[in-house]
């Protein structure tokens, strides 16, 4: 696999988004089918990824295409463009993708979010299920409560325990069975077909004023929380593949930022800047339109993986500070690396200082990335010719 591949695989992830993990094994292909049984925690990404085999113990996957179809014990964390799941899950399944469906038999919660979201008939949590999309359709059996929020949600399977629904159009169809209360929020009239069966009483919450654009308080909270959980978590996984793919490379951006800290913040900033200004000067001469744009790709990339970085270089100056530090295995140095994202995200949340602390992350990350790239290139570079 070349550079450009493992590029726009992790470009892929981070618009499909991730999760955290501790993983014993970690493996990553352009096409990945994984037909042995693994009896540990497993860690996968590549633009498709079928897992048809036993995991004994929590399961991550990131991709383009997701498909797990077997029996896994621990937790199922997947993200992707297409998300399918079968077979049984023996705790938590947190789903996230454009099309998400499960069509297996789920122990614990489930949390999914996508543009379309589907419980699939042969579908079940032993828990409740926590779904956000523009379409949600609901027809298999929830064993606890449900909660949904989209534009358009289809209900025809059983629940268990409370319905709590926020959508335009909802639709109740003959086949659903609720044995709680529910409790909805729409523009439109509850759509109920005739022989549908709801156990507990049926209440309408107002909507706000300002209509579906703004959700209910309880409702935006909920959506916020997956919201910002599933980006922290599509962070991770960009650095995680960035820490796999490029271990070298990664470690000696670090060592560089550790050497040349104001050197890197600086170049940081400049970058930061300049590279912008200088885009749009090109963009506006037709000769400079394709430079200009491959600028633009430059950038994009630099600032994705000057974030992830600053985050390594935070890793490596933590491990310093520790009387004996020793290079840590990859899940080690895996589960430090997220939960520095995470600290730092919790830091982020405080008004203007937490705004400076992640440029600063950001800039010395972004200069360290340049500085090594620049190393790189010169290491490699041809040596003059005297007698040219």
């Amino acid at each position: 696999m070349d550079n450009l591949q493992r590029i726009v695989l992790l470009i892929a992830l981070f618009t499909g988004l991730a999760l955290p993990v501790n993983a014993a094994n970690v493996e990553y292909k352009k096409h990945l089918v994984v037909t042995n049984p693994v009896n540990d925690d497993l860690y996968l990404a590549g633009q498709t990824v079928e897992v048809a085999t036993e995991i004994q113990g929590d399961l991550v996957v990131a991709g383009h295409t997701v498909s797990i179809s077997e029996h896994v014990s621990g937790d199922i964390i997947a993200a992707g463009e297409t998300v399918t799941l079968r077979g049984f899950v023996g705790d938590d399944a947190r789903l996230a993708g454009r099309n998400v469906t499960l069509s297996a038999r789920t122990a614990g919660h489930l949390v999914a979010a996508g543009d379309h979201v589907i419980l699939a008939t042969d579908g079940t949590t032993g828990s409740s299920a926590w779904l956000a999309g523009r379409i949600i359709k609901v027809l298999g059996h929830v064993g606890g409560e449900l909660k949904a929020a989209g534009q358009e949600i289809i209900l025809s399977g059983t629940i268990e325990g409370d319905v709590d629904l926020t959508a335009k159009a909802i639709h109740i169809l003959d086949t659903a069975r609720i044995h709680g209360r529910l409790k909805y929020r729409s523009e439109t009239s509850l759509d109920i077909a005739e022989n549908a069966q709801i156990m507990g009483a049926i209440e309408r919450l107002e909507m706000p004023e300002m209509g579906m654009d703004r959700p209910d308080k309880t409702t935006g909270i909920l959506v916020g929380l997956i919201s910002a959980g599933l980006f922290i978590l599509g962070l991770f996984i960009i650095g995680a593949v960035y820490l796999l793919i490029f271990p070298v490379f990664s470690a000696n951006a670090a060592e560089l930022a550790r050497q040349k800290v104001w050197a890197s913040v600086g170049l940081g900033f400049a970058l930061l800047v300049c590279v912008p200004v200088v885009a749009v000067i090109l963009m506006v001469t037709v000769i400079g339109l394709l430079p200009a744009v491959v600028l633009f790709v430059f950038y994009a990339l630099v600032l994705l993986f000057g974030y992830m970085a600053g985050l390594r270089w935070l890793c490596e100056l933590i491990a310093s500070r520790k009387p004996a530090a020793q290079p840590g295995s990859r899940a080690r140095l895996l589960v430090t690396f997220f939960l520095v994202l995470l600290t730092t995200s919790l830091i982020q949340l405080v008004p203007l200082l937490g705004w400076l602390v992640g440029l600063f992350i950001w800039l010395i990350g972004i200069g360290s990335l340049v500085l090594s790239l620049l190393g790189r290139y010169r290491a490699h570079a041809p040596l003059p010719n005297p007698g040219a």
